[in-house]
């Protein structure tokens, strides 16, 4: 099967217009989408790209909407999931489920032909490092689908994992500590939970299981917030099980990422 990046890179080549618009067949564009991202890079010709947020549909099954929710709390992530507003501003990367760039500057750059997912989080980097810039603006709006049952989002956020850890490899200047927090967590909580088996004079077995509460506890006020959010149960129930997938899922395929020979 032909990857996404190179499926891109054909449609480029064919293309003749000046700007060339990226989204996903899960998406639903606002009407003024195209206009709105257009616009912007008319008026921002410093910019080689656009994108904006992606909501979650008002439609779908109660899973899909917990995930939405845990994507679009301002605590956990950023502006990309979150409400619309605000102005425009530079950021380092757009997904390609929501951006339209100037057909020159994706010619010159070009997706890796293999890498999926995370060829977007490449393409940009190059993009970057090439001297181009990236826009991100609150009304180029579209309405991204997400997983709705446990084991794809788990699936989803392992193989983002994976690329996110090859990505890395091949430029070791976008490393960012915290896509690691979860990893560093659990190796810390389990060489306390070692000690205190083995001097549990030194180390109290309180502490380590403390801290094991605190990370649940903080699950369980994921689930409490996004039911107040939406006054659904499920969603209430899902939300600290969307929560722990994503950290799990996406930090063990870190780990194979890592261990994957080149």
């Amino acid at each position: 099967p032909v990857a996404a990046g190179e499926k891109r890179n054909r449609g480029v080549a064919a293309a003749q217009g000046e700007f060339i618009a990226f989204t996903d067949d899960d998406t639903i564009l606002r009407e003024d989408w195209l206009r709105a991202a257009v616009k912007h890079l008319v008026q921002n010709p410093d910019y080689a790209g656009v994108g904006g947020p992606n909501f979650t549909p008002r439609e779908g099954l109660p899973f899909a909407k917990a995930v939405g929710r845990i994507f679009g709390s301002k605590f956990l992530f950023r502006f990309r999931y979150t409400a619309g507003h605000g102005e425009p501003r530079e950021v380092d990367h757009n997904p390609t489920c929501n951006y339209v760039l100037r057909r020159e500057a994706v010619a010159s750059v070009g997706f890796h032909p293999t890498l999926w997912p995370g060829e977007d989080v490449e393409f940009d980097i190059r993009l970057q490092q090439a001297g181009h810039r990236i826009l991100y603006a609150p009304d180029v709006v579209v309405w991204h689908h997400r997983r709705s049952r446990p084991l794809a989002f788990l699936r989803q956020m392992f193989n983002y994992g994976v690329t996110r850890a090859q990505v890395t490899r091949m430029h070791p200047g976008s490393f960012d500590p915290r896509h690691y927090a979860f990893i560093g967590a659990f190796v810390v909580l389990a060489s306390l939970y070692g000690l205190a088996w083995q001097q549990p004079t030194a180390v109290p077995w309180l502490l380590p299981a403390a801290l094991n509460a605190a990370y649940f506890g903080v699950l369980g006020l994921a689930g409490l917030l996004v039911g107040a959010q939406t006054r659904s149960f499920k969603q209430a129930l899902y939300a600290p099980l969307v929560l722990f997938i994503q950290h799990f899922g996406y930090s063990l395929g870190l780990l194979v990422g890592l261990l994957r020979r080149p």
